[in-house]
C-alpha cells in the first residue's frame, strides 16, 4: 500500500508495526485513516521547524509606522473610501473551544460583556453590521471553525438570525494535521486512528482557497481581507485609519500590536529575522528578545 511505503521512507516503523498487529478489518480501517492524512506536509513543516535555529542569529525590530494627527486624518479618508467601494472582507478564525474558561461551547459563544452578557460572536456581528450601514457597503463576514466547534457555531448564528447578517456570513471548516511527537513520530489516537489537531492560523489561507472564497471575493471586486481572532473581543474590525495606512503603504500585510508591559509578559512578539517577519510565541522566546 502506497501510504505504508511513504511511512517506511519516513522511518515511522512504530506505525507499520502497529498496522501489522491489527486484524485485517481494523488494519483496513487504519490504512483508510492514514490515506486521509496530509503526511507529506506534516513532515515538511517539521523539517522547516528543525531548520529554524539559524533565525535566532539575526533578529531585528520590525518596520513600525510613525503616526501623527494629520496622517491619521488622511489615512481615515482613504480607508473610508475603500470601505464604501466594497474593497474589504473580514475573516474571523473561531476554532477554539471555551474549555479553559469553564465553558462547554465555542469560545466565541462565551458571554464576555459585564452588563449585557454579549458574546464575542455578537460583538463582531454588531461591528460588521455597523460598518455596512455606516459606509453603505457589502462586507462579507467569513468565519473559520474547527471540527470541534463547527456545528455549534453555525447553530449559534442560526438561532439568533445571524444577527441580521445572513446574506453576509459564510462558514468554512479548518483542516487538521497529524500530531507528531517531539521525536517526530506520528501519534495514535486509538488503534485505528492517528491523532490529529487543527492546522493552525496558517490553515485559514488553505481553507479560503479550498472553499473557493479566494476566487469568489476577487471576482466580486474585494481586494483586502481583515483577519482577526475570536479571543479578541476589543478588535476594531475594519478600522478605517488602519486600513487607510495599509493602502497608503501598499503593504502586503499590516498588523496592529500593543507594547509589552514588561519583559516577562507572556505574549507573542513581532520580529524581523533573516528569513522574514514572524510572530515569536512566548513559549519559544529567546533571551535575546528581552
Amino acid at each position: 500500500m502506497e501510504v505504508l511505503e511513504l511511512l517506511r521512507g519516513l522511518g515511522q516503523w512504530h506505525i507499520l508495526q502497529h498496522a501489522e498487529s491489527l486484524p485485517l478489518d481494523k488494519r483496513l480501517q487504519f490504512v483508510e485513516d492514514l490515506n486521509g492524512l496530509d503526511i507529506v506536509t506534516a513532515f515538511s513543516i517539521l523539517r522547516d521547524e528543525n531548520k529554524r535555529g539559524g533565525e535566532w542569529e539575526s533578529l531585528y525590530p520590525p518596520s513600525v509606522l510613525q503616526r501623527d494627527g494629520q496622517s491619521d486624518a488622511n489615512a481615515r479618508r482613504i480607508g473610508e473610501r475603500a470601505l464604501s467601494e466594497n474593497k474589504l472582507a473580514v475573516l474571523l478564525v473561531a476554532g477554539g473551544q471555551g474549555t479553559r474558561l469553564g465553558f462547554s461551547g465555542p469560545k466565541g459563544a462565551y458571554p464576555v460583556t459585564p452588563v449585557m452578557g454579549k458574546s464575542p460572536f455578537q460583538l463582531f456581528a454588531e461591528r460588521v453590521s455597523w460598518l455596512s450601514r455606516r459606509y453603505k457597503c457589502r462586507l462579507p463576514f467569513l468565519i473559520m471553525t474547527s471540527d470541534e466547534t463547527h456545528e455549534e457555531t453555525v447553530r449559534f448564528f442560526e438561532d439568533r438570525g445571524f444577527f441580521g447578517l445572513e446574506e453576509m456570513v459564510s462558514f468554512m471548516r479548518q483542516d487538521s494535521m497529524p500530531v507528531l511527537t517531539s521525536q517526530g513520530k506520528l501519534a495514535l489516537k486509538d488503534e485505528t486512528h492517528i491523532a490529529r489537531s487543527p492546522n493552525g492560523h496558517g490553515g485559514a489561507l488553505q481553507a479560503l482557497k479550498r472553499y473557493g472564497f479566494v476566487d469568489l471575493l476577487l471576482d466580486e471586486g474585494f481586494e483586502h481581507l481583515f483577519y482577526f481572532q475570536v479571543d479578541n473581543p476589543l478588535v476594531q474590525i475594519g478600522d478605517p485609519v488602519f486600513f487607510g495606512y495599509h493602502l497608503i503603504e501598499q503593504a502586503c500585510v499590516s498588523t496592529k500590536v500593543v507594547r509589552r508591559r514588561h519583559m516577562e509578559e507572556k505574549v507573542g512578539l513581532y520580529v524581523r529575522t533573516a528569513k522574514g517577519d514572524r510572530i515569536v510565541e512566548y513559549m519559544e522566546k529567546d533571551e535575546r528578545l528581552n
